[in-house]
This record gives C-alpha cells, sequence and structure tokens, in this order.
C-alpha cells in the first residue's frame, strides 16, 4: 500500500484524443466535475512514475469517491 504524498513535479499527461498536455490534477478535477463514473487509464512505461502519479493523486483532496487502483487490468474496471 503506498502513502499518498505530494509528487516532487506535479504529473503530467498526454489526453489520448486531444494530445493535449495537462497537469494530471487538472485532469481529474474536470473530468470529476462533468461525469458521476468513468474510468481513467494510465499508460507508459516501465518505470515512467506512473505510481508516483497514483500516490499524488491520493494527496489530493478528491473524497473516496475516487478509485485508484495500482494495479488494475482491464477485466478489473
Amino acid at each position: 500500500m503506498n502513502v499518498p504524498q505530494r509528487a516532487p513535479v506535479r504529473p503530467e499527461v498526454v489526453c489520448w484524443d486531444s494530445h493535449e498536455t495537462l497537469f494530471l490534477e487538472d485532469l481529474i478535477g474536470s473530468v470529476a466535475a462533468q461525469v458521476h463514473c468513468g474510468v481513467i487509464e494510465r499508460a507508459g512505461e516501465r518505470r515512467s512514475g506512473k505510481t508516483m502519479a497514483l500516490v499524488h493523486v491520493a494527496s489530493l483532496a478528491y473524497g473516496e469517491e475516487l478509485s485508484l487502483p495500482d494495479d488494475a487490468r482491464p477485466i478489473d474496471v
């Protein structure tokens, strides 16, 4: 289990549809404001910071409605 903590550098993501680069927390905040339920897929090379990004998001105040599995498979979601 990872302890929620802010990353030393704010994680950035690239949106798959627009190819726009955003801060991860801005993307999640935007999605959370628009939809009641959804999935945000994280993808990246090994050691690219995926787990650190989850730990960072867990440290932010999004409430208990945000599930952050670190080892989910497509069948799990």
